[in-house]
């Protein structure tokens, strides 16, 4: 939210450039908007590349062992709430 600065729009900073280009705010003027072949506010730029990326076995083994974990806490918390309680 620091970049966005809801509360003091003139003084955005963006964080993309082509200097930087994994910074995930960008300002757009509305004149290159509307020379769009089509004017919409759909704006992809993150490449196709970043989107896809390749991980190795041990970002996959990481990853499901945080899914498996996660998934572990959440029945156990399920549990916990369908538990009988106790008469008052």
């Amino acid at each position: 939210m620091t970049c966005f600065r809801p509360d003091d729009r003139h003084n955005r900073v963006a964080s993309w450039s082509p200097e930087a280009p994994a910074g995930r705010w960008r300002a757009y003027d509305i004149a290159g908007l509307l020379e769009r072949d089509k004017a919409a506010l759909d704006i992809s730029w993150i490449s196709e590349r970043s989107r896809h990326r390749d991980f190795g076995p041990e970002a996959l083994d990481e990853l499901t062992g945080q899914i498996i974990k996660d998934l572990t806490t959440a029945l156990e918390q399920m549990a916990e709430l369908a538990a009988p309680q106790p008469a008052a």
